[in-house]
């Protein structure tokens, strides 16, 4: 073997291991790099879509014949006022994308976001602490499952915290707000439009993509939506702005323009809500931070949080057994005197019983998180 090819043998193991390794997350690709690429490819193209889909709404005798994957059909106004409303839906949506800064930096500020790939790295070798605990009193068990997320949430903390106070995050760097608000506006208007000319057609529809037989069956189906709403106990009022694809859209078009108050019972419970989706468009925040409810950054020992959730079984006969798989708990805790228990049994398996000599009727189980937070709500009162 030449000189070579004794070169690649020895390094034969090296270059399957690099081959082998996650690749990094690309250090380019950031938040604000692809809010570049709509903002400077993909807006474009859908605003010449628009225009080119204006101009075939214009034709009097608007017809197109296509054939996709062998299957032909025709294209009349209806669809390509429908093909206006998805395409104004999309052009809103990824204008809001590039409103504001979404960039998440890294703690040590680099604006790269390669610091997926430490968290990803700890996901990976990272166990979650799992802790179970027996504890019998009088005759009721208390078993404890505590599971413990800091390590993981403590890392995603750090980012946040980082990303909160740094200067720019959440701010306003372009102001579509006019813009997406006339595209969202304009969808309901466009799919009424589509669904007036769909009805109004008289010719054979045996090629046609959308058929008038398709607006009825939308039609019988949200009849049988308003039907289950008024059975669910909501009101005439509500349930009639779902009685027909026109009415939903005249009912968005009310939501999108005006403020909106839902006042229903539900499960006998008096329910007021008022919104105003207009104000999120024609006031729009300069820093989405202001929006949030009233916060403070924490650190040390005060972002450590503990949730629990409890909940007990009672039966009318005294059981004597407890079972838990051995394998599946870092610390099993069985706070339950010696001469309280008759016997212990562990399977190959892994399972354990254990046998008490007076049991218990009362079972009280209580699920307690510890987890890592970086901020914490703020009460006014």
């Amino acid at each position: 073997m030449t000189g070579l090819g004794n070169i690649l043998l020895a390094e034969t193991p090296t270059i399957i291991m690099a081959q082998a390794e996650p690749p990094s997350f690309p250090r380019f690709l950031t938040v604000s790099y692809i809010q570049n690429i709509v903002k400077t490819e993909i807006l474009p193209i859908l605003n010449e879509v628009l225009a080119a889909i204006g101009r075939l709404q214009n034709r009097s005798d608007m017809s197109l014949v296509v054939t996709i994957f062998e299957e032909t059909g025709e294209i009349d106004k209806g669809e390509i006022y429908l093909l206006e409303s998805a395409v104004r839906l999309s052009r809103a949506m990824l204008s809001m994308f590039c409103i504001y800064d979404f960039d998440i930096y890294s703690p040590d500020g680099s604006k790269d976001m390669r610091w997926i790939d430490d968290y990803v790295s700890l996901v990976q070798n990272t166990e979650e602490h799992e802790k179970l605990k027996f504890r019998l009193s009088r005759d009721t068990l208390y078993e404890t499952c505590t599971y413990d997320q800091t390590q993981l949430s403590c890392e995603l903390s750090d980012i946040i915290s980082y990303n909160l106070t740094r200067n720019g995050f959440l701010t306003m760097q372009n102001n579509y707000f006019d813009a997406v608000y006339n595209d969202l506006k304009a969808v309901p208007r466009a799919i009424k439009n589509a669904l007036s000319s769909i009805r109004a057609e008289t010719d054979n529809q045996n090629d046609d993509i959308l058929i008038r037989t398709d607006i009825i069956d939308l039609d019988a189906d949200m009849a049988s939506i308003q039907s289950d709403m008024l059975n669910e106990g909501i009101s005439e009022d509500l349930a009639g702005k779902f009685s027909s694809p026109e009415a939903l859209m005249d009912f968005i078009s009310t939501l999108l323009t005006q403020p909106y108050t839902f006042n229903e019972t539900i499960d006998s419970t008096p329910i007021t809500i008022r919104v105003d989706l207009s104000k999120f468009f024609t006031n729009p925040a300069a820093d989405l931070k202001t929006r949030w409810p009233k916060y403070k950054l924490v650190s040390g020992d005060n972002r450590i949080v503990s949730t629990n959730y409890e909940y007990s079984n009672w039966s009318s006969w005294r059981d004597s057994t407890i079972h838990y798989d051995s394998f599946y708990y870092d610390t099993v805790i069985m706070d339950i005197a010696d001469h309280q228990i008759d016997s212990v049994y562990t399977s190959d398996w892994g399972y354990t019983t254990v046998i008490l000599k007076n049991g218990y009727t009362t079972h009280v189980q209580s699920d307690s998180t510890l987890t890592c937070v970086p901020y914490k709500l703020i009460d006014d009162q």
